[in-house]
C-alpha cells in the first residue's frame, strides 16, 4: 500500500473505511452483501492509491475512483447472457 506524503497508514485507513462504509449503503446490487462491497472498496482503494499524485484531497480521489469501479462492477453485472442455439436443432425435436 503507497501511504501518501504527510500522512500515516491510521489516517489513510480511516478515509478508506469511512468511504467503504457509505459505498456498501449506496452500491449494493444483485446477490452482493454490504461486507462484498465494502472488500471490492477496499480492493478498489488499493489500486486507486497507487495512481494518487496529491493534487486533490485524497478522500475525494478514492471516493471518485472506487465509486467508479462499483459502477462499473455493477453494470457489469447486470449484462444479459445469451444462448445461441442453431436452428437446425430446433427443427430436429419439433
Amino acid at each position: 500500500m503507497k501511504i501518501p506524503p504527510n500522512m500515516t497508514k491510521e489516517m489513510v485507513m480511516a478515509v478508506i473505511q469511512g468511504i467503504a462504509e457509505e459505498a456498501s449503503e449506496k452500491y449494493l446490487f444483485s446477490y452482493h452483501g454490504t461486507e462484498d462491497i465494502k472488500q471490492e472498496a477496499y480492493v478498489a482503494a488499493m489500486s486507486g492509491l497507487e495512481n494518487y499524485r496529491g493534487s486533490r484531497p485524497l478522500g475525494d480521489f478514492l471516493r471518485t475512483h472506487i465509486f467508479n469501479r462499483l459502477m462499473g462492477q455493477k453494470r457489469n453485472s447486470y449484462e444479459r447472457n445469451v444462448c445461441v442455439i442453431p436452428i437446425h436443432l430446433l427443427e430436429e425435436e419439433i
